[in-house]
């Protein structure tokens, strides 16, 4: 749709002032109009707010449904459309709520009469001008109705009539600038946030990916001048809208539509902006969230990230340990890595200037030890066992199979477990966190034995879009147009999806613009890719270099 908005500028930074700071009365004035699509009845863009309040009470592509009852989205109705004062400067005292989309105010019992009733007639397929069940599936329970995404979730979202759009042809295109300024109408704000500031809090608030917000938000237009004023009055807002709602339909323009998007442009926005294509259970769940829960709520002790060389393993689980943790110990395996490399060990030792043997404690006593004698009960010792995989792990542990499961249990259990060469008893205390990481793919490691497998919980760690543009942005020698980086992110799930292989994101950390995009893939990525392969699957290997020659020349987002 097209928007009387201003022209686009550069994100200007956060100013401090002297505020507090509102969003000001003309820059609301002015999202009025940009939001406003159509007021007729029958149009389906009348249900945008629907999408919008089941995205403020949790909906997410593969997360759980959203429960919806009479009452329960009260919160989120007053946040998207209540307007205080309104009914003092309209005629109907009863409909607080106004919704800029189509310029019309509801009713106070808006949550029953809307959120609720609308959500049994998409479930009966009762609503005549559009049926969203294609990417929203709707049941009945006990205690209300549940909402959740379907497979086809973002095929369908923002496109066409049945993605509530205004009609066939159409989809959704929000002014984000706009919609910003309406939703955070009462918002105090101690200093001026950025454009990109005020974006994140947005996103977070209503729980949106990098997919929905290309598919459902215009964001042409980024110009902060003006939108912020230390001048409110809640009075005069209502008499904006009231404004708004006793226009009449002649003299409302409704808004032309943007056109709906090509199969090819919708799979490139969701292949450019969904985190990972890689293959998960579930792939909204952030590693790093879940580990520290498996940690910090559910007592895990032993924890495996898994995943494909270059995603990050290694970092992840050193952060969580300088996040929560008091020390670390740190072990690299590799093939000749043992039981004495890491337990204790036989070693001639000099004592009275005479060589004999004698027993020596090695780096996991030393942790156990420090855990038990130098750390409060409430403090997390970590052991990283990078690389776990390499070793043949059964023989590096030995006996400490039973020791890292049980933990100071096994002192109730009236077992005898004693070292190989000291013979001495070790407790592996409950407050040491062992965490290791393990590469799936390359094939020549060990086979952990699902005896100790199955002592350690498993975190997925898979490559990540997300994280690749956090890297690059955080580079201080090279700043990244946006464009850019939607062709490399774009680049990385295609070569899991249609390359076949699962590309990790820190790859690319030191990748300087796509000037350097071969270099990084001829150097480092490529070797990898080529012994994966191996000389039997040479097409898939050239149907890889492809997809890195055409991201350079920008060409994987070109749908022409």
């Amino acid at each position: 749709m097209s928007h009387n908005g201003r022209a686009s500028h550069s994100d200007p930074s956060s100013s401090t002032g002297s505020g507090p700071y509102h969003v000001s009365l003309e820059q609301i004035e002015q999202a009025l109009e940009n939001l406003y699509i159509s007021r007729s009845r029958r149009a389906p863009v009348n249900y945008i707010k629907y999408w919008l309040l089941l995205k403020l009470e949790g909906l997410e592509p593969t997360g759980n449904p959203v429960r919806v009852t009479t009452t329960n989205g009260e919160e989120s109705l007053d946040a998207l459309h209540k307007v205080d004062y309104l009914t003092e400067y309209i005629e109907d005292d009863d409909s607080p709520y106004f919704d800029p989309i189509n310029a019309n105010t509801n009713k106070h019992d808006a949550s029953r009469s809307f959120w609720q009733t609308n959500t049994k007639k998409f479930m009966t397929n009762d609503v005549t001008t559009t049926d969203p069940r294609s990417w929203l599936s709707f049941r009945e329970g006990d205690d209300g109705f549940y909402v959740s995404c379907t497979e086809e979730y973002y095929e369908h979202l923002g496109q066409g009539t049945e993605g509530f759009a205004y009609d066939e042809e159409s989809r959704v295109s929000i002014p984000l600038i706009d919609l910003m300024a309406w939703f955070y109408r009462y918002e105090t704000f101690s200093e001026q946030l950025s454009y990109s500031e005020l974006r994140s809090r947005f996103k977070e608030r209503f729980n949106l990916d990098g997919t929905e917000m290309n598919l459902m938000f215009d964001e042409s237009d980024t110009d902060m001048s003006g939108f912020y004023s230390t001048d409110f009055d809640e009075h005069e807002l209502a008499q904006l809208v009231a404004d708004r709602a006793d226009s009449s339909a002649s003299q409302l323009s409704d808004s032309e539509p943007e056109q709906i998007f090509s199969e090819d442009e919708r799979d490139i926005i969701i292949k450019s902006t969904v985190d990972t294509t890689y293959d998960l259970f579930n792939p909204d769940v952030d590693p790093t969230e879940d580990a520290l829960e498996a940690i910090e709520k559910d007592n895990e002790r032993n924890l495996l990230f898994v995943g494909p060389p270059g995603t990050g393993k290694t970092k992840k689980a050193f952060d969580i340990s300088n996040d929560i943790g008091v020390k670390r110990f740190f072990f690299q395996f590799h093939q000749s890595y043992s039981y004495e490399d890491f337990v204790e060990s036989y070693e001639p030792v000099i004592e009275n200037e005479e060589i004999k043997f004698d027993e020596v404690k090695k780096g996991f006593r030393d942790a156990c030890e420090y855990a038990q004698e130098d750390a409060d009960d409430d403090e997390y010792v970590f052991v990283i066992l990078d690389e776990i995989n390499r070793a043949n792990v059964s023989e590096v542990f030995g006996e400490l199979f039973s020791l890292i499961e049980y933990r100071e249990e096994i002192e109730d259990m009236d077992v005898d477990q004693r070292l190989m060469y000291s013979e001495d008893e070790l407790i592996v205390p409950d407050n040491l966190v062992i965490i290791g990481t393990m590469n799936n793919l390359d094939k020549s490691t060990e086979e952990m034995e699902f005896a100790l497998r199955r002592r350690f919980s498993e975190i997925e760690v898979p490559p990540s879009t997300e994280e690749l543009r956090d890297i690059l942005k955080k580079q201080t020698d090279y700043d990244w147009d946006p464009d850019e980086l939607n062709e490399l992110t774009l680049l990385l799930n295609m070569v899991n999806d249609e390359g076949e292989y699962p590309l990790g994101h820190t790859y690319f950390k030191n990748t300087k613009g796509m000037d350097e995009l071969l270099k990084t893939y001829r150097r480092r990525i490529r070797p990898s890719i080529k012994q994966y392969f191996g000389e039997y699957q040479e097409d898939k290997l050239e149907l890889v270099d492809d997809l890195f020659q055409q991201a350079v020349r920008m060409e994987l987002s070109d749908v022409g």
